[in-house]
């Protein structure tokens, strides 16, 4: 409903998705090589795009004998604008926060490197958020810290859902 949050919980990379793109930008156009280790990475480039894609369901799983859980969204293709609108109701949408994103490395690097518009990295990318949950605010913070202390999995709100039928990333 309209107030509820969105909760974003951290991706470690790429995950499965816009792997054709990142190739192009970081490969062929930049030319970097799998070795080569960018600014702002703690791993060589071919570290980086193999990373295994992070495992949410323990975490969420267990989330739904303590708390209400609205809606979930796995950020694959599509990334945040297209796959939020898949779970929420005629009429409403979401406004997420770009600020409260971890937008990791390497997706700043495809996007510098590829002169990427902003939105089609938020279509094509997880962009930093492998999951999200729509929750009461009222639970979020019991949510945030028990993903966090049980599973070490960073998660924080990120947007709120507005009336609409769309995402906008403000």
């Amino acid at each position: 409903k309209q107030g509820d949050v969105v909760i974003g919980l951290a991706s470690n990379g790429l995950h499965t998705n816009g792997y054709s793109l990142a190739l192009k930008v970081l490969l062929e156009k930049a030319e970097l090589g799998l070795e080569d280790k960018p600014e702002g990475f703690d791993c060589t480039l071919k570290e980086e795009l193999m990373k295994v894609h992070r495992s949410y369901f323990v975490p969420v799983s267990g989330l739904f004998d303590r708390f209400e859980i609205k809606g979930i969204a796995h950020i694959t293709g599509g990334g945040l604008l297209e796959n939020i609108p898949r779970i929420m109701p005629q009429g409403l949408g979401a406004e997420i926060e770009k600020k409260s994103i971890n937008i990791l490395p390497v997706f700043s690097l495809i996007q510098k490197l590829g002169d990427v518009p902003e939105e089609d990295m938020f279509r094509t990318f997880n962009m930093g958020v492998g999951v999200v949950l729509v929750v009461g605010r009222e639970q979020s913070e019991n949510i945030i810290s028990e993903l966090k202390n049980n599973f070490n999995l960073n998660s924080n709100v990120i947007g709120e859902v507005v009336e609409g039928e769309d995402v906008k990333i403000i």
